[in-house]
């Protein structure tokens, strides 16, 4: 490696450095040691110098390895977990169409809702009633103190009377 330092007019070359690594752990300090040997044409030769490093964290295949939270599932249960995902989206999708036809009242659906009904958010319902789109579903939402995503399931009793108060008017 050559330096090269340029100062007030004059430039000197330093001859080539002559670095020595040597990686070596001490048993006692669990630490790494670089020893560094630097040769220079214009200074006296200087000893080996120590320098110590932070000890290297372990490799990944080092350490245990943790469980997962959810045992891994069977073929026939993911496929029976699907299917019932598909049902539950194809009945909300159609009482959507419902709510936005008039034949089913979101207060009902409020008051007593079906199964299928208990992990959707209560946003998602207020859009799909006439004349509601996403301001005013949030300053109803806003005013009975309900966060956007709440679900219809998690909804208090005083939350549902709220809301069911406020959407009568």
């Amino acid at each position: 490696m050559h330096v090269q330092s340029v100062g007030s007019g004059q430039r000197c070359i330093a001859d080539s450095l002559q670095i020595r690594e040597k990686l070596s752990s001490t048993v006692e300090k669990h630490q790494a040691r670089l020893e560094v040997e630097v040769n220079s044409v214009d200074r006296a030769p200087r000893g080996p110098r120590t320098l110590y490093l932070p000890t290297p964290m372990p490799l990944a295949a080092d350490t245990p390895s943790k469980q997962t939270a959810t045992p891994e599932r069977s073929l026939n249960q993911r496929m029976d977990a699907l299917a019932r995902a598909n049902a539950i989206r194809t009945q909300r999708a159609q009482l959507k169409r419902d709510l936005k036809a008039g034949r089913v009242s979101i207060h009902q659906l409020l008051m007593d809702p079906p199964d299928y009904l208990e992990t959707a958010k209560v946003f998602e319902m207020l859009l799909a009633v006439p004349k509601y789109g996403r301001v005013k579903a949030n300053k109803v939402l806003v005013n009975c103190r309900i966060s956007p995503s709440k679900t219809i399931g998690g909804l208090s009793e005083r939350q549902r009377a709220e809301l069911v108060t406020l959407l009568k008017r």
